[in-house]
């Protein structure tokens, strides 16, 4: 969702008209800011798992808003967009991919692969996520662009100012932190996280863990089986991750799948040292700078043993991040993503022009 907020918040409203459909009744803290933008922010509460009634009212105002493009952001949204479109001329679909899971559940493979073969062109945000929608679902290679996501750096880093988390966590000021922002999910793998701090716990007494992120907060620690370990802290749901990762000694991604992170995105750019499973487009955005914290397997001991080598020598882990955030600024920053993501919306309408996407 944020990389959507950040994509529609800097188009031209000069060259393109929006609609925001949101296939939730939650559209906020993004929506608010959008319809003061002038863009029609509609959300679409789901009743059952195949909702009709929601295809009938997106088919609805594609007619009525005269809608040219539907940029849909996700395997469901695309899948939503192709439906309520078909037989409706002059209204292209742009599907993208950001992650790269199979869903073996019928009907949904057949779906999706109806979905990309049928569409012109895609957008994917990851290089491996281009390769799983063409080995899977026959996205048309020659035209399946990849848009890696895109920040806004100095947002970033005026929002990442504050006092250092060990503060508010009590421990002492050279405590090393090791961080995870994410959510309970399998996915996120929170608990490959927990074990590996329990590895490195035992050869570093001095470390502790913080867990940010959905049901993942101290009401959690039982289920988690963390009731009574005074060296993971939970925090749950937070509005300040800028400046938790500001605090970070390391930030430490063990997905079992990823497209192109913006957690390990917003680390880098502030120049954390990060340490994640070899999964998504994180190779690519690690790089030769950041490749001492690549974790190759999904093996809790070795992501264990690289986070330890990355803690044992802080010195040369800040000078690889430091050269690591010049290149991260440079390459994801948010305006590059809009304006490769214009150059997709011109090569698949006319614009400007009259009606909306």
């Amino acid at each position: 969702m944020r990389q959507t907020f950040e994509l529609l918040r800097r188009l031209d409203p000069a060259q393109v008209e929006i609609s925001c459909i949101v296939l939730s009744g939650t559209v906020e803290p993004y929506g608010s800011i959008l319809a003061e933008r002038g863009m029609h922010v509609l959300p679409l509460e789901r009743q059952r798992s195949y909702d009709v009634s929601r295809l009938r009212l997106v088919r609805r105002l594609l007619r009525d808003r005269r809608v040219q493009l539907i940029h849909g952001i996700g395997y469901e949204p695309s899948a939503y967009g192709y439906f309520a479109s078909r037989g409706l001329r002059g209204v292209e679909l742009l599907p993208s991919i950001r992650s790269a899971v199979l869903h073996p559940r019928w009907p949904k493979p057949w779906v999706y692969r109806l979905m990309f073969r049928g569409s012109r062109r895609v957008i994917a945000n990851s290089h491996r996520g281009a390769a799983f929608a063409i080995e899977h679902f026959g996205a048309p290679s020659a035209r399946t662009t990849v848009i890696p996501n895109g920040l806004p750096f100095d947002e970033i880093d005026a929002a990442s100012a504050g006092p250092d988390l060990r503060e508010e966590l009590g421990v002492p000021g050279g405590a090393p932190l090791v961080g995870f922002v994410g959510k309970d999910s399998w996915q996120k793998n929170v608990r490959r996280f927990l074990d590996v701090a329990a590895r490195v716990s035992g050869e570093r007494p001095d470390c502790h863990f913080v867990v940010v992120g959905w049901r993942l907060g101290p009401e959690d620690r039982v289920r988690l089986g963390l009731a009574g370990n005074q060296r993971v802290h939970l925090l749950g749901v937070r509005h300040d991750v800028y400046r938790l990762l500001r605090s970070f000694s390391v930030l430490s991604l063990t997905s079992d799948t990823e497209g192109c992170p913006n957690v390990v995105l917003e680390a880098a750019g502030l120049g954390i040292p990060v340490v994640a499973s070899d999964v998504g487009d994180i190779a690519i955005i690690l790089g030769e700078e950041g490749a001492a914290g690549l974790v190759p397997s999904q093996d809790p001991a070795d992501h264990a043993d690289r986070l330890l080598r990355v803690l044992g020598e802080p010195a040369a882990a800040r000078e690889r991040a430091q050269r690591l955030r010049v290149r991260v600024r440079a390459e994801y920053d948010v305006d590059r993503m809009v304006g490769c993501t214009m150059d997709v919306y011109r090569a698949s309408v006319r614009l400007p022009g009259s009606g909306g996407a």
